[in-house]
């Protein structure tokens, strides 16, 4: 745990706001296929590990 703005959180915990339309590409990425057909949405790079 470490503190940010006088608050603890887990590590791996993140204040920005997911929607659920990233998780799709964002697996798709992880094990290598094709995006499903209409995603707009960017990936998750930080699930990824792809900083």
């Amino acid at each position: 745990m470490y503190a940010q703005a006088g608050r603890l959180r887990q590590r791996g915990e993140s204040f920005n706001k997911k929607v659920i339309t990233q998780i799709a590409p964002t697996i798709a990425q992880k094990i290598k296929i094709q995006f499903p057909n209409g995603t707009e949405a960017n990936v998750l790079e930080e699930v990824l590990g792809d900083k």
